[in-house]
């Protein structure tokens, strides 16, 4: 049984190429998380200036979709045979 539960055996795990690939994938998945939570913590509080606030969170929107779009071109990059 594996320390982490839930988590995969030993022998379940990925090796080599395959083990890179899926920590690169949580690398990424990580980074949009960060993006969402900063970028959903930043409207809730625009949010709390009424409408003084819109045009912040249509920049923080701006600014979150222009940073899942930079992580899918390092992705598609890296599948293409780039390094990160």
């Amino acid at each position: 049984m594996s320390e982490v539960a839930g988590g995969p055996s030993p022998g379940e795990r990925p090796k080599g190429r395959e083990a890179e690939v899926a920590f690169e994938q949580a690398l990424l998945g990580d980074a949009a998380f960060i993006v969402d939570l900063c970028a959903e913590s930043s409207k809730r509080f625009w949010r709390g200036w009424g409408e003084l606030g819109s045009p912040m969170i249509q920049g923080v929107e701006v600014w979150a979709d222009m940073q899942h779009r930079y992580l899918r071109a390092i992705w598609e990059a890296h599948k293409a045979g780039g390094k990160f």
